[in-house]
């Protein structure tokens, strides 16, 4: 999701999963939210290539 400061947060990226690639997005305000599927604490790597 994105924060919007005193708006509606939009969802960026919805079903992610290990290995997917997404479009590229630039932006300081992204944050998780509401993980499914998750059993145990994880990582997330952030990787981009240009």
């Amino acid at each position: 999701m994105e924060d919007v400061s005193g708006g509606f947060d939009p969802t960026i990226w919805s079903n992610i999963y290990d290995g997917n690639t997404t479009d590229v997005q630039t932006n300081r305000s992204f944050y998780i939210s509401n993980p499914s599927g998750a059993d145990s604490n994880f990582v997330v790597k952030v990787y981009a290539l240009h």
